[in-house]
């Protein structure tokens, strides 16, 4: 009976301690679990309140369309001051960085100059690159702002890398492990990048590249504040965490590991996916010995097999193992407790500080709503633009009661048809921002509590608890109607401008040479697509196309009258030809006074007309008035100027002068008398005809009367003048007029001599011909 009751006691007992270690090793792990999850959530909470806060500050650039010194440092400083140090590091290009620099002390930061950093401590003035992205302000508490403002980012390429990341995809972007620059202490962190664009960043993610860039705000975060500030807890010393980067971006890669060593008996494990802006690690929590140690079942097994054969000691040993359990519990209630009243207390400051931000924004309306567009937060800056207390909005009204009704009975009909559903009330205004990373931004009209008007560009933002649900929706407006009213100036005045100006023939329009030879025209009316047959708005951005279409021969003409209008600061006036692709040639004339802009470019106002018809005929009428009508040669008077510029040309560049050739055609009169004066004037004809083409093309054929005729030789000897009359001499002896026979002529030749005039020479020329004709006709007489 003893045996059987100590072999029962026994079984109960062995029975009893397997039951015993599969409860406290599920608690192990249950107890693991739970912490291990708390500390992976608290740090994706931590990434995601720096990513936030970052996020608020490049909103409050976006909302205002310039920010000082002091306007950033007051919206910084009522931050939690997580960061190691918070910047706005703006574009600038190379065409803009006198103004740029110049312009800083307007901002508050007088003397700024844009530097490379060269050592710890020590800044050089930057060198010119296309772009640059300098530090105009800074707010940290380790180290002074004088000693990085102006600092380039794009001449440290891990720092440059992480912006043109965040340019390129518009989202905030996180760059490798860094060395922080211009600190006593050599400590390695995180840098946060989100980028700012003039207006609303593109909702399409490939029409971001071509948005408006202004800059970049910038969080700076060291290792040690970033990852070992969640090493002080309790829990926290008792777990063995390892951080690895896995994004696959560039730059150096995290790979963290906590102080305490894992315990390498237990197989206990949890993983994560933690994200920070663009990067992505993995999170994995092991046990510590110390964790094992808390956890371990008190007396174990082997109490239970020692004190196994006595019933009553068993029990005994069962109860306590309870209520040591129970003391357990309790402890964990205990730490539970005081970390959740720990989290109240960090909330309860938090939304402290968060109220401070809100009412300090009192030129912007911050409504935040629940789910069901019940209002739950009306800052001092609603309160002033609206006029109704928040005490009467919050718990009480919709966003529905300040909105113009009209408007939004038109964005009902026309959301309902672009979502192919029906909407209406609170879900006109959010249903298009009910995405995972949904926002929607537009203008709206605002309702005063008296009545009034006026027009805001309202943002509307899903807000999402720790879990990613959606808890509410928070709207950010900004009163715009000030501005709205001048665009719709501007509008009108535009709208006027190119009323009048397509009444007008021709084209007015602004041309702006810039510093670097480049050019554009800012403003072109229509006129100028006539003119040139280009679209003036193709030349907003780039000026050149309208140089192509200017004739060769006036192309050097009209630029270096740009240029030197540029330099001299004097009235443009210009005369030229263009070849069109559709008109062909055409004469244009333009007249504009230019301008000298603050950073170096030149900017002509001035106006631009066809003048074809008038140049054509002022073309005939200077044909008209030096050619013969009869033969089409040139005549005496064309004849005169052209002599006195080649013997000019000579005297001033003591070149060889010109040479004539004189003809006169024998027994014309006996012609005219035999066969009359119309056949008389086809053997003019026919005689220049024959002449004309053995001309060169720079010699000049005129008549100088009746059948007197003279050809001026430039640059030519008196041998090569007499090769040129022998030729002529000989083409009218040698071929017949039709219906008259041989005609010939007494030709004289001479050159010019160096001091002589052109009466002189032509005095000389005359007596030739006389001559020739006086030895009996048809020969050449050289008179020297």
């Amino acid at each position: 009976m003893a045996g059987t009751i100590c072999l029962g006691g026994l079984a109960l007992t062995i029975g009893l301690a397997a039951v015993l270690s599969n409860f406290y090793q599920h608690q192990l792990e249950q107890r693991f679990d739970a912490v291990a999850k708390d500390r992976a959530r608290s740090m994706q909470d931590d990434f995601a309140a720096r990513t936030h806060e970052l996020d608020g500050i490049r909103r409050f650039f976006v909302n205002a369309d310039q920010v000082t010194r002091s306007e950033f440092t007051g919206y910084v400083g009522d931050l939690p001051q997580h960061a190691f140090s918070y910047a706005w590091v703006p574009r600038v290009t190379d065409s803009q960085r006198q103004a740029f620099e110049a312009g800083a002390v307007t901002l508050g930061v007088p003397g700024l100059q844009i530097r490379d950093w060269v050592s710890r401590g020590v800044l050089q003035v930057a060198g010119r690159r296309a772009e640059y992205f300098p530090i105009l302000f800074i707010d940290s508490r380790h180290l002074k702002a004088e000693q990085v403002l102006g600092l380039d980012i794009a001449a440290l390429p891990e720092r440059l890398n992480t912006l043109q990341r965040a340019g390129q995809g518009g989202n905030m972007t996180a760059s490798g492990v860094l060395r922080f620059l211009a600190t006593s202490v050599a400590e390695d962190g995180l840098v946060l990048a989100a980028p700012v664009y003039r207006g609303a960043m593109p909702e399409d993610p490939a029409q971001r590249q071509g948005a408006a860039l202004r800059g970049y705000v910038l969080a700076s975060f060291s290792l040690q504040q970033l990852l070992s500030g969640h090493e002080n807890s309790e829990d926290a010393l008792s777990l063995s965490l390892e951080l690895r980067d896995i994004s696959g971006l560039d730059g150096q890669k995290l790979h963290y590991r906590s102080a305490q060593e894992s315990a390498p008996e237990s197989r206990l494990l949890h993983s994560r996916e933690l994200q920070l802006a663009d990067r992505r690690y993995t999170l994995t929590i092991r046990p510590s010995a110390l964790f094992l140690q808390a956890n371990t079942t008190p007396g174990g097994l082997a109490i239970v097999l020692t004190s196994g054969m006595l019933l009553t000691l068993l029990l005994a040993a069962l109860l306590f193992s309870l209520v040591s359990q129970r003391q357990r519990a309790q402890l964990l209630v205990r730490e539970k407790t005081a970390a959740l009243r720990q989290r109240q207390s960090e909330l309860a400051q938090v939304n402290s500080q968060l109220r401070g931000v809100l009412d300090s924004a009192t030129q912007v309306s911050i409504i935040a709503t629940d789910l069901d567009g019940i209002i739950q937060t009306f800052n001092v800056g609603a309160e002033r633009m609206l006029g109704y207390r928040a005490e009467d909005m919050i718990g009480q009204a919709t966003p529905e009661r300040i909105h113009l009704a009209a408007e939004v009975q038109q964005r009902s009909r026309d959301i309902s048809l672009k979502l192919g559903r029906p909407v209406s009330g609170f879900e006109v205004f959010v249903a298009e921002a009910s995405g995972q990373q949904g926002h929607v931004e537009r203008e709206w009209t605002y309702v005063r509590q008296d009545g009034s008007q006026l027009v805001v560009n309202l943002i509307v933002t899903g807000v999402r608890d720790a879990d990613a649900q959606l808890v509410g929706y928070l709207g950010i407006a900004i009163d715009i109607t000030a501005a709205r009213h001048s665009r719709e100036a501007l509008e009108a005045r535009d709208e006027l401008l190119e009323k009048l100006t397509a009444n007008v023939p021709g084209a007015i329009y602004q041309y702006q040479l810039n510093t670097d030879g480049t050019s554009c025209f800012p403003y072109a009316s229509l006129g100028l697509r006539a003119l040139y047959e280009l679209e003036p708005e193709s030349l907003r951005q780039n000026g050149e196309a309208v140089f192509q279409r200017i004739h060769p021969e006036d192309l050097d003409g009209v630029k270096r009258s740009v240029l030197t209008s540029a330099e001299q600061l004097t009235p443009w006036r210009e005369e030229y030809r263009v070849l069109l692709p559709r008109q062909g040639l055409r004469w244009l004339r333009g007249e504009a006074s230019p301008e000298r802009l603050s950073d170096g470019r030149v900017l002509w106002h001035g106006y631009l007309t066809d003048v074809t018809g008038p140049k054509l005929v002022e073309q005939e009428l200077r044909t008209l008035s030096i050619t013969d009508t009869l033969t089409g040669a040139y005549n005496r008077r064309y004849f005169q100027e052209r002599l006195e510029m080649e013997i000019s040309r000579a005297k001033r560049q003591s070149a060889q002068g010109p040479a004539v050739v004189m003809l006169d055609i024998d027994h014309f009169k006996l012609i005219n008398d035999r066969f009359g004066h119309d056949t008389g004037d086809q053997v003019l004809k026919a005689v220049c005809e024959r002449i004309r083409q053995r001309l060169r093309n720079i010699d000049v054929f005129c008549r100088l009367g009746g059948e007197e005729f003279i050809v001026l030789a430039p640059a030519t000897s008196e041998d090569q003048a007499m090769i040129l009359a022998e030729a002529l001499w000989q083409i009218l002896r040698n071929e017949p007029v039709d219906g008259v026979g041989i005609v010939t002529a007494s030709f004289g030749v001479t050159a010019w001599r160096p001091g002589e005039s052109s009466a002189a020479l032509l005095s000389r020329v005359d007596a030739a011909v006389y001559k020739a004709k006086a030895a009996g006709r048809d020969r050449l007489q050289v008179m020297l």
